[in-house]
């Protein structure tokens, strides 16, 4: 399991967390794979919406294809 999958379930559950610093490169297909395997997407489409609100993130977002 990738340490990023769970710093990003870390900021997921923290609004007070900011995301990581690898967050840039983050594979949107593979941690949503895992957080369907592990029963958390719900949790990880609250940090996923957060994303969205940081302008500098908006380049690397997981697209509907990857959400879907």
């Amino acid at each position: 399991m990738s340490l990023f999958f769970l710093n990003f379930l870390k900021y997921s559950l923290n609004n007070g967390e900011v995301p990581h610093k690898n967050i840039d490169n983050a594979n949107w297909h593979y941690l949503l794979d895992f957080a369907k395997r592990q029963s958390i997407v719900g949790v990880y489409w609250g940090g996923i919406k957060r994303l969205y609100e940081i302008e500098k993130f908006q380049a690397n977002k997981p697209t509907d294809e990857d959400v879907m």
